[in-house]
């Protein structure tokens, strides 16, 4: 247990330090990413279900929406998860 009232302390240079603090600090933060993927396999991205879901006409037959949950920090984003197909908004 560290200092700040819970497990995942440790100390670093000689004072304690506590790693969620860490990352809740420098702005990390878990959202979705939407896309649209024609017939021909080329991808579209949209910033939600909504929107992508409203454009999803203009690209003909054999058009999906995918999405996936990312882990976005300031410089980099990390997939938590792969593409799943979503059926209906």
């Amino acid at each position: 247990m560290s200092q700040f009232g819970g497990p995942g302390g440790a100390l670093v240079s000689g004072r304690a330090y506590d790693h969620r603090m860490y990352v809740e600090g420098i702005g990390v933060n878990e959202q979705r990413e939407w896309i649209i993927r024609n017939s021909k396999g080329r991808k579209f991205v949209y910033d939600s279900a909504a929107e992508a879901f409203g454009e999803l006409d203009e690209y003909g037959p054999g058009a999906t929406v995918l999405t996936r949950r990312i882990s976005r920090g300031m410089f980099r984003k990390k997939p938590i998860e792969d593409w799943q197909v979503v059926e209906s908004f």
